[in-house]
């Protein structure tokens, strides 16, 4: 949802504040780090596994930097995951809006690769966002208009980081990333694997992830 919360999240402070009085919390991916994501190989934005959404803000989205009103922009953002629960954080963020895994509307593809070279991002998953003035509450507050100004602030406060490591809020807390364009440097040539969504192969771990007992309850939508 795009509305609601913000109890415990307040706007964010100046991008000049964070720089100067609040030290960043750094999760630092080294180099061969394999990250995940879910990506729209078709609709009307088609993707590469690569590409970064260079439109912005979305009104559905947490960490988008881009400056309003939304439109094109030269800032970049992909959300993403790592970890071993990488493909159930992508399936349970990018779905979360309708908690249906629908495997064919917009085709969307699920890929893997690791970093060329290490990136560095700021960590809100621990003390970092009670230090400058937010709470926990960053990582799953449903005000985007809230989170969207924390991610601008974030991004001008600290210009050598990459974007930002937070807890999933739709998968038990597990690592998820938003990079930016700064991030663009670490990117391989070439993904480990790529595969649609609706290839056979993914079956068997989309039901294991959607399992309504021991998964994360969404439903999966027959081919």
């Amino acid at each position: 949802m795009s509305t609601g919360g913000g109890r415990k999240l307040l706007p964010a402070p100046s991008a000049n504040y964070l720089r100067e009085d609040v030290v960043p919390d750094i999760a630092r991916l080294k180099a061969g780090t394999r990250l995940a994501r879910i990506y729209c190989a078709g609709g009307p934005h088609p993707q590469s596994w690569d590409d970064l959404r260079h439109w912005g803000p979305a009104p559905n989205v947490r960490f988008d930097h881009h400056p309003p009103p939304p439109g094109p922009s030269v800032l970049g953002v992909l959300y993403g995951a790592t970890g071993e629960e990488a493909f159930a954080t992508c399936v349970a963020e990018f779905f979360q809006e309708t908690r249906t895994v629908d495997r064919l509307d917009r085709a969307p593809w699920f890929v893997v690769f690791e970093l060329s070279e290490a990136v560095e991002l700021l960590s809100v998953r621990g003390k970092w966002p009670t230090r400058a003035g937010a709470s926990h509450d960053i990582n799953s507050n449903g005000a985007r208009v809230l989170t969207q100004g924390w991610a601008r602030s974030i991004y001008d406060a600290y210009p050598d980081l990459g974007g930002i490591c937070s807890s999933s809020s739709m998968n038990g807390g597990e690592p998820a990333l938003v990079l930016t364009e700064r991030a663009l440097r670490a990117f391989p040539p070439r993904p480990l694997a790529n595969r649609a969504l609706s290839d056979p192969l993914l079956t068997v771990p989309l039901r294991a992830i959607c399992n309504k007992s021991t998964g994360i309850g969404y439903e999966l939508r027959p081919l």
